[in-house]
């Protein structure tokens, strides 16, 4: 019985180890050169936007570090979208969805984003 619940103790422990290690694995800031990625031009609900000059690619070169894993999906703002590269600014934060290999991520940074940040308005 001695042996049953030394065995019991340690698997719980090497559990939340390797458990706790994912977590702070997948919540750590990352650097990420997004502009190495930028197409050469973005689409929004006010047509293209050039991807390599401009406010856009002033505000990434800014903000290379402090990206974080985000699974869930948020509510869409300001959306610059390409085949590889979907950008969603809201005033207070970005969240990028890129494709990595064949793989899509999505990374969320908390940043002051008005500078890139605008609004879709439909004329009527």
């Amino acid at each position: 019985m001695k042996i049953f619940l030394k065995l019991t103790i340690f698997v719980l422990v090497a559990l939340f180890a390797v458990l706790g290690s994912l977590v702070v694995w997948y919540d750590r800031e990352q650097h990420i050169d997004f502009l190495s990625m930028f197409p050469e031009s973005f689409e929004t609900c006010h047509g293209d936007v050039s991807g390599g000059s401009g406010d856009l690619a002033h505000w990434f070169s800014l903000n290379k570090d402090g990206w974080k894993n985000h699974p869930a999906s948020l509510a869409p703002g300001y959306l610059y979208k390409s085949s590889k590269l979907n950008i969603n600014v809201h005033p207070d934060w970005v969240v990028v969805s890129y494709l990595d290999n064949k793989n899509w991520q999505q990374v969320i940074k908390y940043s002051q984003a008005s500078s890139i940040f605008r609004e879709c308005r439909i004329s009527s």
